[in-house]
């Protein structure tokens, strides 16, 4: 009985996953720490972690929810709104301020963690023909999951060989489609690591 009673508490405790429909720009109009400038240089850091140090320079606390993919974060006296519309745009990311001191931030769940399932790939087109295709190496992108099977948030992880590959990479990403994680049944939106290898053949 008691298990069940645990079980009942934590899925009720559980918030609801993030949508790609619930994306927007950051809402930050209640932030004190909104006009700052930013210059961050963190290599293979997790994301929670780019937030943290967001909060540092601009004095804020941040509440983090979701999967914290590694992430490099190159800033160089760049307003926080950019900075906050970036990571949004790059990472699938719903953004906003809570009190004058407190920035909330929700991202896709990550899969096969909490009774998460996997996004199965259904369509894969390779990359469109193009004088950089005559480079090889792997791109490393970390992509949102629509719960609708779409790719939707997309960006460039560590680990990329060839970073000059890295728009043709994204373009022919942006294009698969998958069958959708799901979570009790239900379709969720699931941020995961992908490999685009280009290699001779």
């Amino acid at each position: 009985m008691i298990p069940l009673l645990l079980a009942a508490a934590l899925k009720i405790s559980t918030p609801p996953p993030l949508t790609c429909a619930e994306l927007k720009a950051p809402e930050i109009a209640a932030l004190a720490g909104k006009d700052v400038k930013i210059t961050l240089n963190l290599e293979k850091t997790s994301l929670d972690r780019v937030f943290k140090a967001l909060g540092e320079q601009a004095r804020f606390h941040t509440t983090f929810r979701g999967y914290t993919p590694v992430v490099n974060a190159n800033l160089s006296d760049v307003p926080l709104e950019r900075a906050l519309a970036d990571l949004a745009r790059q990472y699938g990311l719903s953004i906003r301020a809570i009190a004058a001191d407190r920035l909330e931030v929700a991202g896709p769940l990550a899969p096969d963690v909490g009774g998460v399932g996997r996004p199965t790939l259904k369509t894969k087109k390779g990359p469109s023909p193009g004088p950089e295709l005559a480079r090889f190496g792997k791109v490393v992108l970390q992509v949102v999951v629509c719960e609708d099977g779409k790719v939707g948030a997309i960006a460039a992880s560590p680990g990329t060989e060839e970073p000059r590959l890295v728009d043709t990479a994204i373009e022919a990403v942006r294009q698969w489609i998958y069958e959708p994680a799901l979570r009790d049944g239900k379709p969720v939106a699931v941020s995961l690591t992908t490999v685009v290898d280009f290699r001779r053949d």
